[in-house]
């Protein structure tokens, strides 16, 4: 079932449908209803009954790419594919799609016969056996489904393999030109011809180009250029040749070395041992010998040659040597060797020869008693020595023999041609044979033996060196000839090498030990031999000397009094150095050397003092002596230290309350000088704005307040002990006392009571005082404990200014307090209570002032004057009901000041005296010329 767009159209209102379990075709026309069926909401929908891959599965269990999905299409591979005709195509389609897309394949536009039996069809892919060359073109795989389709093409070319790449090999010969074809047709336009070697692509370069026709052009052939070629067209290999490359054979060595032919040769022993035959060709040539024409295996001249070949397959050279035969290492070369000698080197590609003519063969007969070395013979001196000269030539070949030398003439030559010494005299000595062109000789070196003498002396002699020197030790030996010179110790061989030089320049024989140490020491052997193992021995022992030295210096100590004290030195030297200790003051020469003692313990570089006291304080210093010298150490202070002892000063340091600082003193005595240290209140006083001590040990507290006072602990410490003691530091406080109430007014009769208390400590002694008398406890008034003033049954006599004045060791404070009592009384003259000093000494720009207080009945008035003159207000005056106060004061303001007081009864008066002090002026007066 397939549902219609269309259909629903004409139902826009239709919110539900119900489709559960119909058969459905699920494909991209019917894609549509999985939209709406999901939009809408509904639960079951439909079963798909095609495509295939979607048989039975619900359409809301789907997505939207399993329904409708637009095809893809690629084919497998290059774009560009290459075929030899005969070949089989094979092409791949990877086509995919919802639903399935329908592949199908063309060429060139047009579909395929598939009644053609080379051509098979499988879904997606294509195959076309045997192909042909008008099988090329362009091969499209071409996917639908629904009304969309999607293609996808490859260009296919097939080749035509001519005949003229049917040469499978071709040969070339090195140092030529090599060409290798490779025919195409058709050549695809599109692309390149490459070539590889061994599958190795070939670079463009001066050794390899391809021709327009494709053709590889190789210059200068070498051997390693032999190998297969592939021909590459698109990636794929359509052509393999293998490149064939030869080299005839060359002889490039003969005999010694020179290549020319026919070559004359004189055989002799000391001329020639073997001949060579070496020649270059590919493959490796053969190489063979041929004597008189034959091989020289057939006819190998009396046994003259051994034959002996050597192929050198990396070079492609061959070798083939005749090697003259030796007996006891002697050269055998018969008589009748000459003859023609040819070489012939030969390969499939051609051959090379090489010929010389042996024309002489002439030998001599060695003695058979040389010496181990060659041409050398020993003789011992006053023996007899013969030297022989015997020849080997052909019959027909007349030989001379001469001698050259230091001949002596007690030397002859004997019918045999020996020659004959009766005394052996040394030298080079020549035997020369001369037969026809052949010219040969003998060399003989006449050494004269004497066995080796090293001179000795008795006893064994014993040879002193200082440590870290250079030791030498002699040996003079004599012989012939002259004696080698090795050098043993404890069986084992020195060498000359590290620290060891044996034969130094100048000093044969002699040993050199450079650097010398303490494990060099013992006894050295002498070997003197020769060559013929005749030796002689001498030893020689080996001292090695240390001069003293430290290996452990003294260091200063310091002890206190009565404990022990100890001062080491060490050292070393060979032989051991003996040690002693000095004191000094500090001067070496007036240094006196320390005893042993019952409080002084000495040995192996201790000096221990048992019990030290203050004379054993000073400088010391040890000697290390032996008999290779003396060395002195530096000198180090032995200190012993007493504990701190304090010197007298205060226990107790009073101030006030406001100093600015006050210093505790400790002084302390003790060797090392103590350090001192201060705490308050358990607390270790450190440098602050507060604290400092200064070096003598003294603290200073600064800004004195109440709270430092209390007791401070002073302690003093070296290495020797610690002391402590304690210093009090009382701090006096300025009484501050107020009077209160400050004034009271009471009636007549009534009781009165003022109280003096003091803010900051407690007064020490109190006082008062009514208009400046003082007053006693008695009568009326009484002073009871901590200054209260009590006044019973006042009355007008009791009327005035009562001050209360408190005093202790840090100064005095005071207060005033005024008493009005109230009774009935008769009309009197004023009075005048004023707490003003009737006498003021204030300085200039001061300001002074004047209290007076009047009582009267009726209430007085109050008029102020100045010298006798009345005052008023003006703007340094101000002048009140009580009060005069006179500011910025002037010296002009000095003088009597008056106060007073009227009434209907009587005028009453009171005087105040003010002096202005004025600052000095000073005023500079020229003094007159002279």
């Amino acid at each position: 079932m397939r549902v219609a767009q269309s259909a629903f159209l004409t139902l826009p209102a239709i919110n539900n449908i119900s489709l559960e379990m119909n058969q459905y075709v699920c494909d991209c026309e019917s894609s549509w209803l999985y939209g709406w069926l999901m939009k809408k909401g509904v639960v079951a929908g439909p079963v798909c009954t095609s495509p295939v891959p979607l048989l039975g599965r619900p359409l809301l269990q789907l997505k939207p790419q399993d329904i409708c999905r637009p095809p893809r299409v690629a084919i497998a591979g290059p774009p560009y594919v290459i075929i030899n005709q005969s070949a089989t195509l094979m092409l791949f389609c990877n086509a995919s799609g919802a639903p399935p897309p329908e592949v199908k394949w063309s060429i060139n536009g047009t579909t395929f016969n598939l009644m053609d039996t080379r051509v098979a069809s499988y879904n997606t892919s294509l195959r076309i056996r045997n192909v042909r060359v008008n099988d090329s073109g362009v091969y499209h795989c071409c996917a639908s489904s629904g009304d969309t389709s999607v293609s996808s093409s490859v260009h296919v070319t097939v080749l035509d393999v001519t005949s003229e790449n049917n040469i499978s090999s071709i040969v070339a010969n090195i140092s030529t030109t090599a060409y290798i074809p490779c025919v195409i047709r058709p050549l695809p336009v599109a692309l390149a011809v490459t070539w590889t070697f061994l599958n190795r692509p070939l670079q463009s370069l001066p050794k390899y180009t391809i021709t327009s026709t494709s053709t590889l052009v190789l210059n200068n052939v070498t051997i390693s250029d032999g190998g297969e070629y592939q021909c590459v067209v698109g990636g794929a290999i359509v052509l393999k040749r293998t490149l064939v490359t030869i080299a005839p054979p060359t002889i490039t060595r003969f005999l010694r070395g020179s290549c020319s032919s026919p070559q004359y040769v004189t055989l002799n022993t000391s001329s020639i041992s073997d001949f060579v035959c070496e020649a270059f060709g590919f493959p490796p040539p053969t190489v063979q010998w041929l004597y008189n024409g034959r091989n020289v295996s057939l006819s190998n001249p009396q046994s003259t040659f051994n034959s002996r070949t050597t192929v050198d397959r990396s070079n492609s050279t061959t070798r083939v040597s005749l090697t003259t035969p030796k007996v006891d290492g002697v050269m055998v070369i018969s008589p009748d060797a000459g003859g023609n000698y040819t070489c012939v080197a030969s390969n499939p590609y051609g051959s090379d020869v090489k010929t010389t003519i042996v024309d002489l063969v002439v030998a001599l007969q060695p003695p058979a008693n040389f010496d181990i070395f060659p041409n050398i013979i020993s003789a011992f001196l006053n023996n007899f020595l013969i030297l022989p000269c015997m020849v080997i030539a052909p019959p027909n070949v007349t030989v001379s023999i001469t001698w050259t030398g230091p001949i002596p003439s007690n030397a002859f030559v004997s019918s045999s041609n020996s020659l004959v010494f009766v005394q052996p005299m040394g030298g080079e000595f020549i035997c020369y044979a001369q037969g026809g062109r052949a010219s040969i000789n003998i060399v003989y070196n006449v050494a004269l033996r004497d066995p080796p003498t090293i001179l000795k002396e008795c006893p064994m002699p014993t040879v002193s060196s200082l440590i870290g020197q250079t030791a030498w030790l002699f040996c003079n030996a004599t012989g012939a000839p002259p004696p080698l010179i090795t050098w043993y110790r404890g069986g084992v061989m020195i060498s000359s090498s590290g620290r060891y030089t044996i034969g130094p320049s100048g000093y044969p024989g002699a040993l050199v030990i450079s650097m010398a140490t303490t494990e060099d020491a013992g006894v050295y052997t002498c070997v003197a031999s020769n060559i013929y193992n005749e030796m002689d021995s001498y030893g020689i022992s080996l001292q090695v000397v240390r001069r003293p030295y430290f290996t452990q210096l003294p260091l200063s100590v310091g002890t206190a009094e009565t404990t022990p004290a100890q001062l080491q030195c060490l050292g070393v030297g060979l032989p051991p150095p003996t040690i002693t200790w000095w004191k000094s003051n500090g001067d070496i020469s007036m240094a006196t050397q320390v005893q042993p003692s019952s409080g002084v313990v000495m040995g192996d570089g201790y000096l221990v003092i048992t019990m030290t006291s203050m004379l054993d304080r000073g400088y010391y210093y040890c000697n290390l002596s032996s008999p290779l010298g003396m060395v002195t150490s530096p000198q180090v202070f032995l200190n012993v230290y007493a504990p701190p002892v304090f010197l007298p000063s205060p226990s107790e340091v009073k101030t006030i309350e406001g100093t600015s600082s006050v210093t505790l003193p400790c002084p302390a005595s003790s060797e090392p000088p103590p350090t001192i240290t201060w705490y308050f209140q358990q607390m270790i006083l450190t440098f602050s704005d507060k604290y400092t001590i200064d070096p003598a040990g003294t603290l200073t507290v600064f800004e004195v307040n109440p709270q430092d006072a209390g007791i401070y602990t002073c302690m003093a410490a070296n290495v020797a002990g610690t002391k402590t003691r304690t210093l009090t530091l009382k701090v006096g406080v300025v009484p501050q006392v107020d009077v209160a109430p400050p004034t009271a007014k009471v009636k007549g009769a009534c009781r009165v009571v003022f109280y003096c208390t003091d803010h900051q400590a407690p007064p020490i002694n109190y006082m008062w005082s009514l208009n400046g008398r003082r007053l006693t406890s008695s009568g009326r008034a009484m002073i009871q404990p901590m200054g209260v003033l009590v006044i019973t049954n006042a009355s007008r006599y009791d009327v005035g200014n009562y001050t209360c004045t408190v005093w202790n060791s840090a100064g005095t404070s005071s207060d005033t307090a005024t008493l009005m009592v109230d009774v009935p009384m008769e009309p009197f003259l004023p009075s005048i209570i004023s707490p003003t000093p009737s006498s003021q000494l204030i300085s200039e720009s001061g300001t002074a002032q004047f209290i007076c207080v009047a009582m009267g009945d009726p209430s007085p008035s109050i008029q102020w004057s100045f010298n006798g003159a009345p005052l008023r207000n003006l703007r340094r005056v101000s002048v009140t009901e009580n009060t005069l106060t006179v500011q910025l004061l002037r010296s002009t303001d000095s003088g009597t000041y008056t106060c007073t007081a009227n009434n209907t009864h009587g005028t009453t008066s009171r005087t105040f005296q003010l002096d202005v002090a004025v600052s000095p002026q000073f005023r500079v007066v020229p003094s007159p010329i002279s």
